[in-house]
């Protein structure tokens, strides 16, 4: 078994990455994608094979998880893997997409601030690698098909 050791009893394989259960979760360069704005906590670690104990999330808000949360695989006190969650449209890592996150990427826009990692990576809401109008728009849209 791949990536796991004996877990003390002998019987059950113990993950040292992180597994993911939901074929619609996925990861790129140690960011994961694909996890919905709403999405609580408890939900979200059951997202997982690995044994929920090990798992720790570091979040910012806390109701739901959002761009900027790190899971991590934690064994004994030593890391065993990370990953850094990516919600497109979460500009503020509160799990949700609202008018704080408009008005954050209104900003952005002017060129009055400045996103880094995860952070830019959710600005790209169409997935063209780069943020702009048309992400701003797309997300917008989105959001107001959504209310309706």
């Amino acid at each position: 078994f791949v990536g796991s050791e004996t877990s003390s009893d002998g019987e059950i394989p113990k993950l040292n990455v992180l597994t993911l259960k939901d074929d619609t979760l996925f990861v790129k360069d140690r960011m994961l994608y694909g996890v919905n704005p709403g999405v609580e906590l408890m939900d979200f670690a059951a997202s997982f094979e690995n044994d929920e104990k090990e798992l720790s999330l570091t979040v910012i808000s806390t109701q739901f998880v959002g761009t900027g949360t790190v899971v991590s695989l934690v064994r004994d006190g030593e890391v065993l893997d990370e990953l850094t969650l990516v919600v497109d449209g979460d500009l503020n890592g509160d799990g949700k997409i609202d008018g704080a996150d408009f008005e954050l990427f209104g900003r952005l826009l002017m060129n009055k601030g400045e996103l880094k990692g995860a952070y830019k990576t959710a600005a790209d809401v169409n997935g063209d690698n780069a943020w702009n109008t048309a992400d701003y728009i797309n997300q917008k849209m989105n959001r107001t098909f959504e209310e309706e």
